[in-house]
């Protein structure tokens, strides 16, 4: 009398799958009016490529994206041989933002095909352009067909401890009189 017992298994479907580092950028205390970029290295770690429908910066509008045009890989490379970091020396454009270029929306690592291939990887440069002296955050958001289908980068500048915005700046209060006071007005602002 033998029993037939069937167990039905299910396997995980192949997909893409990305790698976002760092999910977080601090920009550290920046001067006003000075550009700062942060590398952020996107990989398909998945075994299916991946599809890119859109980006979207949120937050202070002082944040900025574009895609680098040093390939990923010819960076990692030339830091593994001990040269300096050439990620992100460029500025950001119509012709290398995917927000703007639905090129590299659909080609993200430019190798000519839609996606983002297994294995590979491609830079995205955070930028920070501080109009103001004042602590900012915003976020990257991405969009794909992976799962999960959104991966945010956060951002965040000027946030290390209080800002301090003091006018005027410098304090000058001149020629004085010995034993005797002499008032100016200061203003501090968070």
């Amino acid at each position: 009398d033998e029993t037939v017992v069937r167990i039905p298994i299910e396997g995980i479907r192949a997909q893409g799958e990305l790698r976002v580092a760092p999910s977080s950028v601090d920009f550290g205390r920046t001067l006003q009016g000075e550009l700062e970029t942060r590398p952020v290295t996107i990989t398909n770690v998945g075994s299916l490529p991946v599809n890119f429908e859109g980006y979207e910066v949120f937050g202070s509008s002082d944040f900025g994206m574009f895609i680098d045009e040093l390939p990923a890989e010819e960076a990692r490379v030339a830091m593994v041989n001990g040269e300096d970091d050439r990620r992100c020396q460029g500025t950001a454009s119509a012709a290398n933002d995917p927000r703007i270029s639905s090129a590299l929306q659909i080609d993200p690592d430019g190798d000519g095909e839609a996606g983002l291939a297994p294995g590979v990887s491609f830079t995205l440069c955070a930028t920070f352009n501080s109009l103001l002296d004042t602590a900012q955050e915003g976020s990257i958001e991405i969009s794909t067909d992976a799962d999960p289908a959104i991966r945010i980068v956060e951002l965040k500048a000027n946030a290390d401890g209080p800002c301090l915005n003091v006018s005027p700046s410098p304090l000058d209060f001149g020629v004085g009189l010995v034993d005797r006071s002499n008032e100016k007005l200061l203003t501090l602002e968070s």
